[in-house]
């Protein structure tokens, strides 16, 4: 264990949550016994023999608490026996061991990972990133400057502290350097920044990277940096972040952008920082469990729209009604009731007053596509048809600029979701107009979205043709429709089973293949 780690850095890093600091402080203070699982944890962390902390092992009936903790524990260790696997099956701990660095070190990496990341893909990618900057470390801790060795030195130590995955000793390090005042070190200082950042990585504490970052952009700036080169140091991130997948840039590009805001001097530069603050929230927040990043998205964004007015910049204001309006969404499809749904309708709603079809026709477009979804989901779960029609108008609408020659993927997508809503409808009502339409909408989404070019994308909406034809038996009996259901979930199970998608797999399966079977048992009766 890191001698300077606090108390809740180790309880996030131990049992998985920093939530967890008063539950350790009831350990210590022995007014908590635990279970095995949880004292192996945290003798592993400790660097302890097991039977050290035997004594505090529950010969009684565990809490709620102490299975919940014992449960994520067990998640957590699972996740790093696989990272571990894929680590030395890929090469890739091998690299880091040619390089001085420990076992104890990469264990530390994938412990961090998957404190942080629940899902396997997710917390190999985050792995890979991070065995890359270990690498990086320790080659700038060889490189010698023409500049004097005390810079080279502390390079060399943090080095050497990061070979063991001494995260936060080795930022100390860096720290008591850059609080030098010497003016013969000053030119690199620029250097220790960067390998700040780069341990502050590794530890995953992008708080303080952000913060070094920032002094560093200061530093080049000879005072303070502007708010133009802060947001793009932010910008950067994010992007990197949002196209590569990568967590830790997007947690870091949400550090810097509350750094940012703090920054901004004007109302404009508020609202655009706030608004920055709440697109990396939101990004980060769809491919996180929990929905603590989304709402602090949509306060983001209503604080951001206190500072963009309709009336001042009526554009931005726009913008940030619809990020809004994505953020809304996001969690009111996460969430059992309308409440959030509702409040997306209104943002986008509040956002076609200004983005209109003659001003931003792809952009007014968009806005429509969004609105028919969350129309879509509210639809679904209430019993009435009004939010169904209304999203089969906002889909066709989008239609209008979203068309196969300008868009061809996107007037695919459009033409999907348009069906699905359309079978939707069909399903509760008694006739088959509305499914005779939405095999027109499927069929028209198949002229782009062909097995050659996006297979999975083709096999989805196979996938609910033989819904619709499904529906279709319901209403008629017709025992043709079944085997053009059977016809079209085969097809598109095919694909999932190359694809490796135990997901839709089982859902063709369980729900589908399945609804065929039963029906057609009930018919032969």
């Amino acid at each position: 264990m890191d001698k300077s780690m606090t108390l809740e850095a180790f309880a996030h890093e131990a049992l998985g949550n920093s939530d967890r600091k008063g539950y350790l402080s009831q350990i210590e203070n022995g007014k908590r016994s635990i279970t095995p699982l949880t004292a192996k944890r945290l003798a592993d962390r400790l660097d302890l023999p097991e039977d050290v902390l035997a004594p505090m092992l529950s010969n009684q009936t565990s809490t709620p608490e102490d299975l919940e903790v014992n449960d994520l524990v067990a998640q957590k260790d699972a996740l790093e026996r696989q990272l571990m696997e894929l680590s030395n099956q890929s090469g890739r701990a091998e690299r880091l061991r040619d390089e001085g660095i420990t076992e104890k070190a990469i264990i530390r990496l994938a412990q961090r990972i998957a404190v942080d990341t629940g899902d396997v893909g997710q917390a190999w990618l985050e792995l890979q990133n991070a065995m890359d900057i270990a690498v990086r470390v320790q080659a700038e801790g060889q490189v010698k400057s023409n500049h004097g060795d005390f810079v080279d030195t502390v390079l060399e130590r943090v080095a050497e502290l990061a070979r063991d995955g001494e995260y936060v000793t080795a930022g100390a390090e860096i720290d008591a350097a850059l609080a030098r005042e010497d003016e013969e070190h000053q030119a690199r200082k620029t250097k220790l920044f960067d390998s700040g950042v780069e341990v502050a990585l590794l530890d995953r504490d992008t708080a303080k990277a952000a913060a070094l970052l920032v002094r560093k952009a200061d530093l080049d700036a000879g005072g303070k940096a502007d708010f133009g080169s802060l947001r793009a140091l932010r910008n950067g991130y994010y992007e990197t972040g949002r196209d590569k997948g990568s967590n830790l840039d997007s947690a870091l590009a949400i550090n810097l952008a509350r750094l940012v805001l703090s920054r901004a001097s004007s109302a404009d530069q508020r609202g655009t920082a706030g608004n920055d603050l709440g697109i990396a929230l939101w990004t980060l927040g769809e491919r996180e469990k929990e929905v603590e990043r989304l709402d602090q998205a949509v306060a983001a964004f209503t604080e951001a729209l206190k500072e963009v007015t309709r009336g001042k910049v009526p554009m931005d204001w726009a913008m940030a009604q619809m990020n809004l309006g994505n953020a809304l969404a996001t969690l009111g499809e996460r969430e059992t009731g309308t409440e959030r749904l509702d409040q997306a309708v209104v943002a986008y709603t509040e956002a076609l007053k200004e983005v209109t079809r003659d001003r931003v026709p792809m952009q007014w477009a968009m806005t429509q596509m969004n609105l028919g979804t969350v129309l879509q989901t509210l639809g679904e779960r209430e019993a009435g048809p009004e939010r169904l029609d209304q999203a089969v108008m906002a889909y066709t609408e989008a239609l209008r600029e979203f068309t196969r020659d300008r868009v061809p993927m996107q007037w695919a997508m459009t033409q999907m979701n348009l069906g699905t809503v359309l079978a939707t409808l069909g399903k509760r009502e008694t006739g088959v107009e509305r499914l005779d339409q939405a095999v027109v909408a499927y069929s028209e989404a198949l002229k782009e979205r062909t097995r050659d070019r996006v297979p999975m994308q083709w096999a989805m909406t196979r996938h609910c043709l033989a819904g619709v034809e499904i529906s279709y038996f319901d209403k008629t009996q017709d025992q043709a429709r079944l085997d053009a259901a059977y016809a079209y979930a085969q097809a598109a199970r095919e694909v999932y089973v190359a694809a490796r998608a135990d997901h839709y797999i089982n859902w063709i399966d369980e729900k589908q293949l399945a609804a065929i079977e039963e029906r057609r048992r009930l018919a032969d009766d």
